[in-house]
């Protein structure tokens, strides 16, 4: 009884912190891009959902300031997105089907995500110009180049169309960002564990998110790697990988995912 008392607490909090996200997101959206409180709002919005499923973050480094700068990072869950977007200043490349979700799809094009269509021809030249523009502008721009999301185990393939954009521009940076799962108390994740966090396939969305709130969070660990310049597409894709990867295999303990 006690178990199902802390279960129905944790997805109680979760509850309300995803209805304070969502309320202060609604006077977020009032706001205009160029306002100071702009992303002020927006971290308030996000920083509620994570206190709701009470999402421990640890950054070590520093990301690279100012516009002009892609982060790519390995992708695991839904949750990345509020994560991130607490401690980085940059919207996020999102497939274009999510600019069409209800409630969802208008917070992330007020955020200022650039929507892209991975999988049709013929619209490579329009979303590397969208990028382009993005990133002359005040933030910069989140990337997951894996494409979809993983388990936290190996890291899959970068897909080195999405680096087109930004493939030897001088005044593009791009660095490399590694996420991290970890137990509230920083003990390692089993693979079970880590499973009811991961967000992959064909798993639908509401069960995910009762999931994680059930588990009561979990220490989401973020590295901001070197950043990398004037390289050609597949070279970036390529050591952005390769350092996500080495810094997912030196932090990983016995037992742990990597």
């Amino acid at each position: 009884m006690l178990i199902g008392l802390r279960t129905s607490l944790r997805c109680l909090r979760a509850g309300l912190g995803l209805l304070v996200m969502l309320l202060t997101a609604s006077l977020w959206l009032l706001i205009p891009q160029g306002n100071r409180l702009f992303r002020t709002g927006a971290r308030a919005s996000f920083g509620a959902l994570c206190w709701g499923f009470n999402l421990r973050v640890r950054a070590h480094g520093k990301p690279v300031a100012g516009p002009g700068t892609l982060y790519v990072a390995n992708h695991i869950s839904w949750s990345d997105i509020p994560v991130l977007a607490m401690v980085l200043d940059a919207a996020f490349v999102a497939k274009s089907e999510v600019r069409r979700w209800p409630a969802i799809g208008r917070f992330a094009w007020h955020f200022g995500c650039v929507f892209i269509e991975r999988e049709k021809r013929g619209t490579t030249r329009i979303q590397a110009e969208a990028v382009e523009q993005h990133l002359r502008g005040p933030l910069g721009l989140t990337m997951f180049p894996e494409g979809t999301t993983g388990d936290g185990g190996p890291v899959l393939p970068f897909r080195s169309s999405l680096f087109a954009q930004v493939a030897g521009e001088g005044q593009t940076r791009v660095q490399p960002v590694t996420m991290l799962y970890r137990n509230r108390d920083g003990s390692p994740m089993t693979r079970q564990e880590a499973r009811v966090i991961a967000w992959t396939g064909d798993d639908e969305l509401m069960p995910n998110v009762v999931a994680l709130a059930a588990r009561g969070g979990a220490l989401v660990e973020i590295w901001f790697e070197e950043p990398l310049t004037g390289l050609d597409r597949k070279e970036l894709a390529r050591i952005s990988r390769e350092a996500i990867v080495a810094r997912l295999a030196a932090m990983s303990l016995p037992g742990e995912l990597g």
